[in-house]
């Protein structure tokens, strides 16, 4: 056994147990480095950036009908954020594997089929990304245009008195 990791974020109204420490682990194997969380942990995208350097993030999971797409589809936007592919074995609902890009390298939906197995050969090695901070970057430029305009807005008002 290379880790032992306790689910940090309980799924309110659901899950009733004591959470772990929050510290995601990391094991350097000669296919790279691993890391995993649980489920409902991969919707939190600071617990997803504290694993420094991994190249497959593995998320076990237990959805219901209609979520577990959702999830899956989380759990993905952190994998991009974060340059790592991943794995998300959901036992009912989306199960799937995605490159470090977002794209989707194979799937088996727990409620599409009587049986599911999913085989995909992934990238073994992460990359860096500058996605979050582009987003950041992005929506500053966005606030300060909007402040510059609205500031205009007041500067000019053609229904004030001179």
């Amino acid at each position: 056994m290379v880790w032992t990791y306790e689910k940090v974020r309980p799924v309110p109204g659901m899950d009733q147990f004591e959470t772990g420490d929050g510290r995601v682990p990391t094991a350097d194997t000669p296919i790279g480095r691993l890391s995993n969380v649980i489920c409902f942990d991969a919707d939190f995208p600071d617990l997803m950036r504290e694993p420094v350097g991994v190249d497959l993030m593995l998320v076990p999971a237990n959805d219901w009908d209609g979520f577990g797409a959702t999830h899956t589809e989380k759990a993905v936007m952190r994998a991009v954020e974060n340059g790592y592919g991943l794995v998300r074995q959901d036992s009912n609902g989306l199960a799937a594997a995605f490159d470090h890009q977002g794209r989707m390298l194979a799937s088996a939906d727990y409620f599409a089929a009587d049986q599911q197995t999913m085989v995909a050969q992934l990238p073994v090695k992460g990359t860096t990304t500058v996605f979050a901070w582009l987003c950041a970057l992005g929506l500053l430029a966005i606030a300060l245009a909007r402040f510059h305009t609205r500031k205009e807005t007041v500067t000019h008002d053609p229904h004030q008195q001179a």
